[in-house]
């Protein structure tokens, strides 16, 4: 089995979510991702923005400005709930 060639098929997928890319955007959008991100998130079977979306949801991520913003549902790409909390995790 080929590691490079599933990253990029999990890429690939991932970039068909347009919730997950939503989500992804915000979340580059208005926190700060270290440089040295990938050096400490495992890399096993998951594409570099789905390790981006799993650290925001494990509080990972600060605030890049001083402002507030609701949290950001890595499900449906919405601002105002948790993942946890998704309607579309409830169906």
């Amino acid at each position: 089995m080929n590691m490079d060639t599933d990253m990029n098929k999990e890429d690939e997928n991932f970039r068909k979510n347009v919730n997950k890319m939503k989500a992804l955007n915000l979340i580059v959008e208005n926190y700060i991702i270290p440089d040295d991100f990938d050096a400490h998130e495992p890399r096993v079977h998951t594409c570099r923005k789905e390790r981006i979306l799993r650290a925001y949801r494990n509080g990972r991520f600060v605030l890049q400005f001083k402002r507030y913003i609701n949290t950001i549902c890595c499900e449906c790409g919405e601002v105002g709930h948790p993942t946890l909390y998704c309607t579309r995790m409830l169906t």
